[in-house]
């Protein structure tokens, strides 16, 4: 006797997402060994914003973040991915930095 229909709907579903996040997690990966993500965030011409985990408020980048002059916020709750650990969080970061991109006069 099998799983019910539901269950295995949902056991294909998890498994779908399992993959995809770790698809994400190789690329992340593959693109901060090859590129200089913090040199590239220096060179951007508008405002920006560098959100991270509270729990890694000891990041090295910190202090060049802050001297390039980026907005930072940390997101409670969370280390290095608030994205995934707590989203709600993230996606509020987000809406914050996109508002004080609103306000900012084009020239």
């Amino acid at each position: 006797m099998g799983l019910p229909e539901a269950w295995q709907r949902r056991t294909i579903a998890v498994d779908s997402v399992a993959t995809e996040v770790a698809a994400i997690f190789r690329s992340m990966v593959e693109i901060s060994d090859r590129v200089d993500l913090l040199s590239l965030l220096g060179r951007i011409n508008a405002p920006r914003s560098f959100v991270y985990g509270e729990r890694s408020a000891g990041l090295s980048c910190l202090a060049d973040v802050d001297r390039m002059g980026v907005v930072r916020e940390g997101i409670g709750e969370c280390e290095h991915l608030p994205a995934y650990a707590n989203p709600q969080a993230m996606r509020a970061a987000i809406e914050r930095a996109m508002a004080r991109t609103e306000t900012v006069p084009t020239p």
